[in-house]
């Protein structure tokens, strides 16, 4: 058994067609078929039912799939645990981070470029739901969003900092020169806040909810530049993360009343995956950048 026929395995589960999965894996549909028959020979066992073009997995092939996908896994952290000892410093990490953290992570990066100049970095934006739907899918190495509840036997995460959820208005404002503000006291002002795909939309609703409180949400919107720009022209308060909205000139936060509002920060990443030296001093800079800022 080769670990090239565990890949093929796996893709073609993935995509559930063998043209697909040849497509993806730049080989023929001939010689997919081929290696795929060796190890269901090697393995004297069929993986796949065939109908024509329409195939599915037997039970041992649902059995099998997990198992292989382990292994492709394990190896590729063996491969990285190695390349790390070389310490030759080059590489690529992939990073996906949800909207409120654009101004944290840019500035984690410009000091993690200074240590690594050699590591390409790529960063995914998008809400909580489209970025763990990314690395559920090892399209990234890590996640920063928000602490939500999560499948812990599908994924690890560290806690990296709290932000308090704030209220967001002008400074022009005469609420600006408030120290906090209760929930209460924003029931009947018209809000604006972030679209429902968004884990702070839901909890903004619940901690109304918890209060017996019936908001005024005028707008929900799924762009965050978007929804500032709006609170700079009077068109409502904005409720976000505090980490949202730094080093806004025309606009200021007021921190909501109660120990309940604050929202941990966490990087997430798939169970038991290897966790590299770099991406671990990039999460250190996200808590040294948050501590050195509040």
């Amino acid at each position: 058994m080769e670990l090239r026929q565990l890949r093929y395995f796996v893709n073609i589960v993935d995509t559930m067609s063998f043209t697909m999965a040849s497509k993806q894996l730049y080989i023929s549909q001939s010689t997919l078929s081929q290696q795929i028959i060796q190890l269901e020979d090697e393995l004297a066992v069929k993986l796949f039912n065939r109908n024509g073009k329409h195939i599915s997995l037997t039970e041992e092939g649902r059995y099998f799939y997990p198992y292989a996908k382990d292994c492709i896994q394990k190896t590729k952290d063996a491969i990285t645990i190695l390349e790390e000892l070389k310490k030759n410093n080059t590489g690529e990490i992939r990073i996906g981070v949800t909207y409120a953290f654009r101004k944290v992570i840019a500035n984690a990066l410009i000091a993690f470029y200074k240590k690594y100049p050699n590591i390409k970095i790529i960063v995914h934006f998008g809400s909580s739901n489209e970025m763990l739907e990314k690395l559920s899918r090892d399209l990234v190495d890590i996640l920063i969003t928000f602490d939500f509840s999560l499948d812990s036997i599908q994924f690890d995460k560290q806690v990296l900092f709290e932000t308090p959820i704030c209220l967001v208005v002008p400074k022009t404002h005469m609420l600006s020169k408030r120290k906090d503000i209760s929930l209460r006291e924003l029931a009947n002002e018209k809000l604006i806040v972030q679209s429902k795909n968004f884990h702070t939309w839901d909890f903004v609703h619940q901690s109304f909810r918890q209060q017996n409180l019936c908001p005024n949400f005028i707008m929900e919107v799924n762009d965050n530049p978007t929804l500032l720009e709006l609170i700079k022209n009077d068109i409502g308060f904005g409720i976000m993360a505090q980490t949202a909205i730094e080093k806004e000139e025309y606009l200021i936060a007021i921190p909501i009343e109660g120990l309940d509002m604050k929202r941990k920060v966490s990087a997430i990443r798939l169970k038991n995956i290897y966790l590299s030296e770099k991406l671990q001093y990039l999460c250190n800079l996200i808590q040294q950048n948050f501590s050195d800022t509040h």
